[in-house]
């Protein structure tokens, strides 16, 4: 049970990470539609460059599944 408490531990780590990334991005399409609706778009041709580029990355989530998968090779996870 120690090990589950120890990976339920890492993916909210992990989850908390996610959305703390999800609300940087939020603000960076923001200034990018702000951006691109300027006159002046031109000017600011590298803050479009990098707002765009940072907000088409993927945040990825690797739940940490070790003891799920111990439990199922060991049969103590079975559907009845």
């Amino acid at each position: 049970m120690s090990t589950l408490v120890e990976d339920l531990k890492s993916d909210t780590s992990q989850l908390t990470a996610a959305i703390v990334t999800g609300k940087s991005r939020e603000a960076m399409i923001d200034s990018l539609i702000y951006l691109l609706a300027l006159p002046e778009l031109s000017n600011f041709g590298a803050s479009i460059y990098y707002y765009a580029r940072n907000i088409s990355r993927p945040v990825l989530f690797l739940p940490n599944d070790r003891t799920i998968l111990q439990f199922k090779n060991s049969g103590l996870l079975r559907m009845h």
